[in-house]
């Protein structure tokens, strides 16, 4: 929707630039009469002069007709005239960026009577009223432009998802189980959602030149023909020079007799110098439709205010109903003021954050929910006046000199588990102050909030309904009750105390009574009770952290300005940053790693002691200082980027570094990066198992001999280096003869590469193999430019392919690598898409390890059969595609194999199936980025049906994602595809890879939230100790609204799984297409169902229970083991 909204805006100010110059001296006076039949502008029979209008006429609708007209030219005109006209004009403009999408009006525009609309919309965003006026626009008390009931149809829009009968949402909640709020609160242009019976309201945008006079009607309610589950208001847009008149501005929800829709949303700005709003004194509103619906939302803005600068107004005329949400749905969440009032309720959803610039006004109600805030921003001396009581989750301001004002009397509450950061500056303190000088006003913090107060100025504040406030370094102007003014100098020790809980905000858990500076030296000693988890980004000087204490960052960056060391064990979680600008000691520690960076960017030397242990990725940004590092370690990535500057590292003799992953780029032209024994001429010991991107780099005492040879391109042997190929012969593809791989003259040097050649593709033009190829090793990328390599026939490695960023590997035939494949972050590898037959997908074998870096991937995503194609793709009317789940609508059918599958996806009616990933490797598969054949994603409903990703390894680990899920798209969602993990190295297991193995079907967008009746597809993993087929299927849909079926058996042999494990959860429905027999089978959630369809499902397990599930429809079950029968129903 963001998108769409700058095209439009963009194209609106390009559209008055261009139209208010153009001549119109052969213009020509228009007069709609409505004879020819039909109701298009393009008949010349529906004018009075038998001509069809052209560019610059004038255009006249008046008491000659009154018959209804569509606007169907895509032509500017240089006035419109309705005055005496009680007809409908439908203008066609379109929600596209290709189609006719805005009706220029180079001069006046009147509406004096009659209507103007636009078309109405089904379950997608087709049509909406757009005008570019170079003039003036007045409505007269008989004319209206109204497109209520125009937007999405019953039951559909984002904010339509739910069940039962419901009120559309847009700007505010509609009654009932309800879908959420969504959209711009600055620059609406978004269709109101649909009731379960009526349609939301559409969308006008309206960009005036010269002044908009209003004193009739502008609308983009709710629809509401049916008296029941009415739609939500639409947006009404308005952008003029000035506005002024007495008539009405609405996007009100639908006000039906039960389920009430929400309301939308308004947004109007004027631009002339000295403009106001205020100069229009009819009325701007968006409220819900009654008791039980929301407000929505307006917006307006005057001329010297910027975009963001506006007043955002919440009013629910008076009447209790539901919530108006900021969720992630709703966009531009900066503004000036914010006004509550009428009985509305605005909420702030999970990790949501509203940005005031100006004044907050709270007379009606309000909710924050956890992890939200208001942030207070604005330049030094400008001030928020903060009225009402409210109940915050969040308040924070970190705009040094800010003044905060608060009305006398009032009490701001900042609830447990909140925060209360204001963080001003030396000299620029924020200031805090009563509305009225020496009245006081209450500010109450809870006991488990987290307060950063700092830098401040506070006068008349009573904090005594709360815990005391501690202000650092801050100014006690007077009259405060509850705070604690005291002043931190720099290196102060604060020791963790843990007696009570693990939470870092709270002041208790430290002993000088507060949460640790920046320039604090944190010590967390051993023998606590409770250890810390970080809540948020911290900046510490030092840290300790002692024998058998723990840190642990939950997901939390983590910066230390001086030095850190570990005796105990630091805690990762995902893919922190761990910024160290001082020195590092892991000695006696544990470390875990997750897939979290440890980066040296300090700006003198620094020293790191690995203490032998395992870290993830390692990366080298000091460019001042030399880098030592003094004891041995491993990584997956040693990392060390330099396009300009130096970087010195030095290795103590005798240690060892075991890289998988080592990356060294430094200039092609001088070298820049220096690598050094701490004593010259005693040697440092490099493992490196993984590739290895080295150029730039100057090496001096290195014995890498315990790992592969490492190439270093443009590099400089300065001596006593083993196992270091300085230089290589390099076959480089330049493609300047065309993008034959055969074709001698695209190479440096000149000629074909062979078995025996190291080749690197950075060039920006693409290579084709057409016939099999063998090499020694082949690197794609790493440069700047983008770089292709589509393989269609038969391709050997001997060593490595290594794919870098900005690197895309299409292999369309079974390939062999002796070695590793590395896919670093950046890199891609795929295959072409088909068509109506399985022709291309990634078959590869590697005899060695698999290396998908965080950011890296193996993606098939839509690569699969293309629309209505596949065993899946067959049906009539609008569907999804079918594989592993059934698509929605009239689909195929399910199929392939669920333990070894290998089939593309099917089509939906208007996009691709997945594509098909099939990886056999003898080493382990380390996966930190993605590896999916989701089904297609478009601008299209009807989508493709996820894919197969079948991996067969000797183990799996990593964080990353695979997965075969159906495509995304508003409406006809694809089935999900087949995942199937096969690990086979002794006792190794799948559980030993905590990422994640989906096979969901697509969602309903833009809201991700229902799965629009397509079906999950299906999940085996296999352990080492498992017989082929004796895994476990999971057939799961994430919770998803609107499930649809999974059937089996397939067309496939049902006999693979007559042993396997069954776990149906999450919204999943199992449904037997024909008699069936599994190993067991377990209904693991409420919501999993079991849909027997009068067929008979075998179980070779004893009998239990297979509640929380429910069983669906006639059948039988039998458990095979105890002869136990049951008949169901």
């Amino acid at each position: 929707m963001q998108l769409n909204t700058k095209i439009w805006i963009s194209f609106f100010f390009f559209s008055l630039l261009v139209f208010s110059c153009m001549p119109n001296s052969n213009a020509a006076t228009r007069t709609w009469i409505g004879g020819g039949g039909n109701a298009s502008a393009k008949t010349a029979a529906n004018w009075l002069e038998s001509t069809v209008p052209v560019p610059g006429d004038d255009i006249v609708l008046d008491d000659t007709s009154d018959i209804n007209m569509t606007w169907d030219l895509d032509v500017s005109v240089q006035s419109w005239t309705q005055d005496g006209y009680n007809g409908t004009v439908t203008i066609a403009t379109k929600y596209s960026e290709t189609a006719y999408t805005n009706l220029h009006i180079i001069g006046d525009c009147l509406i004096n009577s009659g209507t103007m609309t636009h078309a109405a919309n089904s379950g997608k965003e087709d049509n909406r009223l757009s005008m570019s006026i170079g003039g003036d626009l007045t409505i007269g008390m008989n004319g209206a432009i109204d497109v209520t009931g125009k937007g999405y149809s019953a039951g559909n829009g984002p904010g339509a998802v739910g069940s039962g009968y419901r009120g559309g949402s847009h700007g505010g909640l509609g009654a009932g189980n309800c879908g959420p709020c969504y959209g711009s609160l600055v620059c609406p242009v978004s269709l109101g959602s649909g009731g379960s019976q009526n349609p939301g309201g559409g969308a006008a945008f309206l960009n005036i030149a010269g002044t908009l006079t209003v004193n009739g009607s502008i609308a983009a309610n709710g629809g509401q023909g049916n008296q029941y589950h009415g739609g939500a208001g639409g947006s009404v847009n308005i952008i003029a020079g000035a506005i002024a008149g007495t008539g009405t501005i609405k996007a009100n929800g639908a006000q039906t007799t039960s389920n009430k829709g929400g309301g939308g949303r308004v947004a109007v700005a004027v631009t002339n110098v000295g403009a106001t709003v205020s100069l229009f004194i009819g009325t701007v509103e968006a409220f819900g439709g009654g008791a039980v619906s929301g407000a929505g939302t307006v917006y307006l803005r005057n001329a010297d205010q910027g975009k963001y600068d506006g007043t955002l107004i919440v009013d629910n005329n008076g009447v209790s109903g539901k919530e108006t949400v900021i969720n992630s749905n709703v966009t531009d969440t900066m503004v000036g003021n914010v006004e509550l009032k009428g009985k509305s309720t605005l909420v702030i959803e999970n990790d949501q954050i509203l940005t005031v610039q100006g004044d907050w006004n709270n007379a009606a109600g309000f909710i924050a929910k956890p992890n939200s805030s208001v942030n207070f921003v604005g330049a030094p001396g400008t001030t928020s006046l903060i009225s009402g009581s409210t109940i915050f989750m969040g308040v924070i301001c970190t705009s040094p000199g800010k003044k905060l004002i608060f009305e006398e009397g009032t009490t701001q509450t900042i609830a447990d588990f909140g925060r209360l950061i204001l963080h001003g500056e030396e000299g620029e303190e924020i200031v805090l102050r009563s509305s009225v000088e020496n009245q006081s006003w209450r500010l109450k913090v809870g006991a488990m909030t987290e307060q950063i107060v700092r830098h401040v100025s506070i006068k008349d504040s009573d904090a005594s309904d709360g815990v005391e406030i501690t202000a650092i370094n801050s100014i006690d102007a007077g009259e405060n009750i509850n705070w604690n003014f005291i002043n931190v100098e720099p290196g102060e020790i604060n020791v963790w105390i843990g007696n009570s809980d693990t939470y870092w905000f709270s002041a208790a858990n430290w002993s000088q009574n507060r949460t640790p500076l920046e320039t604090d030296f944190v010590v967390i000693p051993s023998g606590c009770q409770y250890y810390p988890i970080m809540d948020a980004p911290k900046t510490l000087a030092e840290l300790e952290i002692q024998q058998d204490a723990s840190l642990s960052l939950q997901g939390q960056n983590l910066t230390v300005s001086e030095n850190i060391v570990v005796k105990g064990l630091l805690a990762t979680s995902g893919n922190e940053l761990i910024t160290l600008l001082g020195d590092a000691d892991f000695t006696d520690s544990h470390f875990e790693p997750s897939v979290a960076t440890i980066r040296f960017s300090g700006l003198d030397d620094q020293e790191f002691n690995g203490g032998g242990l395992y870290f993830y990725r390692i990366e080298v940004l000091n460019e001042s200082g030399t880098v030592e590092f003094v004891n041995s370690f491993s990584a997956e990535e040693l990392v060390c980027e330099a396009p300009d500057g130096i970087r010195d590292l030095r290795f103590k003799e005798s240690i060892v570094v075991e890289i998988n992953n080592l990356i060294m780029r430094g200039q092609d032209i001088g070298q820049n990066i220096f690598l050094r024994g701490l004593s010259d001429g005693q040697r440092w010991n490099l493992k490196s198992v993984g590739y290895r991107s080295v150029r730039g780099v100057d090496v001096k005492d290195c014995d890498a001999s315990s790992g592969f040879v490492v190439n270093a391109i443009n590099s400089k042997d300065s001596g006593n280096n083993l196992n270091w190929e300085f230089n290589p012969a390099v076959s480089v593809w330049t493609g300047d003869a065309g993008n034959n791989f055969n074709t001698s003259a695209n190479w440096i040097p000149e000629g074909v590469p062979s078995e025996n050649s190291r080749v690197l593709v950075d060039s920006p033009k693409a290579m084709v193999i057409s016939s099999p190829v063998t090499l020694l090793e082949l690197t794609v990328g790493g440069g700047i430019d983008k770089t292709q390599i589509t393989v269609q026939d038969t391709l050997t490695v001997s060593e490595n392919i290594i794919v870098l960023t900005n690197a895309t590997l299409i292999l369309n035939k079974p390939s062999n690598i002796e070695n590793n494949l590395i896919i670093a972050g950046g890199g891609l590898v795929t295959h072409s898409g088909n068509s109506g037959t399985d022709v291309n997908k990634i078959d590869l074998t590697v005899q060695g390890n698999v290396f998908v870096d965080l950011n890296g991937a193996i993606n098939a995503d839509g690569r699969g059969y293309s629309s209505t194609s596949g065993p899946g793709g067959t049906g009539t009317g609008y569907r999804g595609g079918s594989h592993g789940g059934r698509g929605a609508g009239n689909s195929g059918p399910c199929y392939g194999s669920i333990i070894a599958p290998t089939n593309l996806g099917s089509g939906g009616s208007q996009n691709v199936g997945g594509g098909a990933v099939l990886l056999k490797i003898d080493g382990i598969l380390h996966n930190n980025g993605v590896i999916s054949a989701n089904g297609g994603t478009s601008s299209n409903p009807h989508s493709g049906a996820g894919g197969s990703v079948f991996v067969k390894a000797g183990a799996i680990k990593g964080f990353g994602f695979i997965t075969a899920n159906g495509g995304n798209v508003t409406s006809s969602i694809g089935g999900g595809g087949r995942v199937s993990v096969i690990v086979t190295n002794q006792n190794e297991t799948v559980s030993n890879y905590k990422g994640m193995l989906t096979a969901y079907a697509g969602v309903e967008l833009p809201l991700g939230i229902s799965s629009g009746n397509g079906g999950a597809g299906t999940v085996y993993t296999q352990n080492a100790d498992q017989q082929t087929g004796q895994g476990c299927v999971f057939v799961g849909n994430n919770n998803y609204a609107g499930a649809g079926f999974t059937d089996v058996p397939s067309l496939s042999p049902s006999a693979e799984v007559r042993r396997a494990v069954f776990h149906v959860a999450d919204a999943t429905r199992l449904r037997l297409t024909d008699n069936f027999t599994v190993g067991d089978i377990w209904l693991l959630s409420e919501n999993a169902k079991l849909d027997l369809a009068e067929n008979t499902l075998s179980i070779n397990s004893k009998p239990h229970t297979l509640l929380p599930g429910t069983v669906d429809n006639y059948g039988v079950i039998i458990w095979v083991s105890s002869g136990t029968l049951f008949k169901i129903r």
